[in-house]
Formats: C-alpha cells, sequence, structure tokens
C-alpha cells in the first residue's frame, strides 16, 4: 500500500533535522528523549528554534498556498503523524469491521468504567445487529481491578456500586475487546489548570485513544454517553447517500463524523489559538467545536489514522505551549477543535461529516448553563402535560450525552439491568 505522504514536505536541507525540531517543539515524548536538556526544554519556544533553522520565506516557498503563514510548529507536528502513521496503520483496526469502543476510562474506577460497563450492557441490549462488536478502551490499572478484585466475595458484599460493575464486567464477557491504553503517553501541563478541572494528563489520554479503536469503522463514546433503540444507524453516516443522513451533504465516503458541541466555539475566547497569520487562519474562530464524547472513525482510508495520530501531537503542543494563567484549556474539545481545523486544511479531500444534534443529543438538561436547552430545541420535547420528555420513547436522540446525574431511561428503565429486556414493538418517533 502506498504510504501517505504530507501535504507540507519539509524542504531537502531540513528533513534531517525534521525529527530534533519535533523534539524541541513538543518535549520529545517518544522522539529522541535525550537531545535535549530539561532545561533547554523549558527554555526555548517552538518558534523561536524553527526561526533558527529557516526563515518565514523560505516556509512559504514550499508550502501549499493552503498552509502559507501557518506557525511552522504545526507543519512539523504533521510531519510526525504522518512518519507514525506509516508505521503502524498495517496493523492496527484489525479486530472486526463494524464496532462501538467506550471509553477510555481511568482515574476513579467507579465513576468511569462502572458507567462505561453500563453503557455496554445497554447497548448489548438493544442491537439489532448482532455482529456489531464492543470494545472497551481503559487503563491497566482498572483492568488489574476487574480481573483480581471482582473474585473478593468481602468486597463484593460491602460495597454495592463495586458489586454491580463486577456483575456487568461478567467475567469479560460483555465485551468482545478489551484495549488497555499506553500511560503517559504524551506530556501534560497542569501548571494552569483550574481546582475543579480534570488534569490534563486524562484529556491526553482520551485525545490519543482514537488512532486504538479495534474496528474499521469504530464509534467511539464516552463512557456517559448512553445509547437509545436504532443507535446502530449512525453507522450508516459513512456513506450518507444509502439514508440520506447527512447534515453537510459530501457525495464521498465519510472519513470521520461528530456533532456540534453545545459550546460551538467553546468556554472563552480562543484567539490565542489561531494557528498563525490571522488574516489568513482567523477563520478558525468560526470553526465549531466538535462533541468528543460521539465520533464516527473510518479507517478504511489511512487518512484518517493519520488523523488520529495528529490530533494527540496537537493537543500536547497546546497544553505545553499554548495553556498559560490567562489562558487555561479545561476540556478535550478545544485542542481537538485545532487539530481538525489544521487537518482538514492539510488534507482538503478529509471527508468529515456533521452528526445531526438531534441524533447525537449534548445538552444539560434543567442547567442554566447548559449550552445548547434541551426543550427548546426539541432534543427532549415537552410533553402533552407540560413536562419535559426523559426517555428514550419520547425523544429522537440516538445518543445522550448529558450529565451524569441525568442520564435517559428506556422503557421507563435504564436498560442495564440483570434482568432488562426491550420491550416489544418498539416504535421510535417519526
Amino acid at each position: 500500500m502506498e504510504q501517505i505522504s504530507s501535504f507540507a514536505r519539509l524542504p531537502p536541507h531540513q528533513q534531517s533535522t525534521s525529527s530534533a525540531s519535533f523534539h524541541a517543539i513538543t518535549g520529545g515524548s517518544l522522539v529522541h528523549r535525550d537531545a535535549m536538556t530539561v532545561k533547554e526544554k523549558n527554555n526555548a519556544s517552538a518558534t523561536a528554534f524553527l526561526s533558527s533553522k529557516q526563515s518565514p520565506a523560505a516556509i512559504q516557498s514550499w508550502a501549499t498556498p493552503m498552509l502559507q503563514g501557518l506557525d511552522p510548529v504545526y507543519l512539523h507536528l504533521h510531519e510526525e503523524a504522518v512518519r507514525r502513521s506509516n508505521e503502524d496503520y498495517e496493523t492496527s483496526h484489525t479486530r472486526g469491521d463494524v464496532g462501538v469502543v467506550i471509553g477510555p476510562t481511568d482515574g476513579n474506577f467507579l465513576s468511569h468504567t462502572l458507567l462505561a460497563l453500563r453503557s455496554a450492557r445497554r447497548m448489548r441490549n438493544m442491537l439489532v445487529d448482532k455482529t456489531i462488536r464492543i470494545a472497551l478502551l481503559t487503563s491497566a490499572e482498572h483492568v488489574q481491578i476487574l480481573k483480581t478484585q471482582c473474585g473478593d466475595s468481602l468486597l463484593l458484599s460491602l460495597n454495592a456500586s463495586f458489586s454491580e460493575t463486577c456483575r456487568l464486567w461478567a467475567n469479560g464477557s460483555l465485551l468482545d475487546d478489551l484495549i488497555v491504553m499506553p500511560d503517559n503517553e504524551f506530556q501534560h501541563n497542569d501548571n494552569f489548570t483550574r481546582p475543579l478541572d480534570t488534569p490534563s494528563k486524562y484529556w491526553l489520554k482520551s485525545l490519543a485513544s482514537y488512532r486504538h479503536a479495534p474496528y474499521k469503522l469504530s464509534l467511539v463514546l464516552d463512557s456517559d454517553a448512553f445509547s437509545c433503540p436504532g443507535f446502530e444507524n449512525l453507522f450508516a453516516l459513512q456513506n450518507p447517500q444509502t439514508q440520506n443522513l447527512w447534515q453537510l451533504p459530501n457525495q464521498a465516503l465519510t472519513d470521520f463524523a461528530a456533532g456540534i458541541d453545545q459550546y460551538a466555539f467553546g468556554t472563552g475566547n480562543n484567539k490565542h489559538l489561531i494557528p498563525g497569520d490571522p488574516k489568513l487562519f482567523g477563520d478558525y474562530f468560526d470553526f465549531a467545536e466538535r462533541n468528543t464524547g460521539t465520533m464516527l472513525f473510518s479507517f478504511h482510508r489511512q487518512l484518517t489514522h493519520t488523523f488520529t495520530h495528529f490530533v494527540p501531537l496537537v493537543s500536547e503542543y497546546v497544553w505545553t505551549h499554548k495553556a498559560s494563567a490567562e489562558h487555561s484549556i479545561v476540556n478535550d474539545q478545544c485542542p481537538f477543535r485545532l487539530a481538525l481545523y489544521l487537518f482538514k486544511r492539510f488534507h482538503p479531500d478529509f471527508v468529515d461529516q456533521q452528526i445531526p444534534q438531534h441524533a447525537s443529543c449534548r445538552t444539560y438538561p434543567h442547567h442554566p448553563y447548559a449550552g445548547t436547552h434541551s426543550a427548546k430545541s426539541r432534543m427532549m420535547p415537552l410533553l402533552a402535560d407540560g413536562t419535559e420528555c426523559n426517555d428514550c420513547m419520547c425523544t429522537p436522540c440516538l445518543i445522550t450525552h448529558f450529565s451524569t446525574d441525568y442520564p435517559v431511561p428506556v422503557q421507563g428503565r435504564m436498560g442495564y439491568e440483570e434482568d432488562f429486556r426491550l420491550l416489544p414493538p418498539y416504535q421510535r418517533p417519526e
């Protein structure tokens, strides 16, 4: 298979220094860790390092028109993503054609892995196509807990939540695949993380997880993104013409699909992340954030795999070089937005579809700070008695990604109970 080449190929006199350049830019994750001292890494800015190697005029002479004026650091990050993709694409996404990937889960075991297993059981109870596989991405620590402590009868008797987790785990029989995520693949930076924010190491693990998705067509869900019957129709977005599911018409097969996040342009001013000359890249400010809790990746083309390498490289750079006391990075949508925007510049043929807002539903019902109003948007429409819908039976949503204290029932139950059965005939609202 022909390997992917970079749109922004380095000029010949720079090719021998691309790895060292990448190290200086990102802090050296997985690449030549001994090339610079810690002091040098902390003191050298990416722009200063690159400007000592090549002039802006030289960059413009070899970059494509769509990339002229781009901060050179992103050219090098793209080069590194291409290199890594060429190394491991052939051995990736080989465990099945179609599947759901939940996670990754890390940190608090009962807050994340329990939710993920509930989600998996609920999906298993709803699937019409039984060939669709389900995988869990999780940490080595959580796998160890599942495999060793679920046999501890005393612990099971003392902790109801842990007992439920082990029941759902069912000695691994619930899942088709269990993927253990590597620890600390990328350099995180919590110097500017606010006290109540999730540490960046967890966001980076999530952003690095997409390339580990084991299926050629992978629906990647957060552990708290709960399905409704019919959710498997989202796989049709790979070829929207088959069922007219598109919102951004494109006659090519889809490489990637996601819904717009409920805070479409973030929770703060992100102009500091414009990746180059504001006159040429000012449209980044109007490039909407995606809901990273529900995404469809088609790895039938290597291009998508390259994208999943590019995402964590850009994200690492954002946290280590762009985060500051004035501009903290509080979630994964922010760096993902930048990576997607840039990748579409590098590869205009990369086809991303928008998952319809009422199929992938993202909001915080009853919370005043919700970015999208659940009732006004008709995600959770008002019923005849004036109350807001709170069941899969009355919502058009295929995935409900709400706050963890607002899980959406299905036919009055949660769908992951031991005795749950979807009652026939199940009819979704037209």
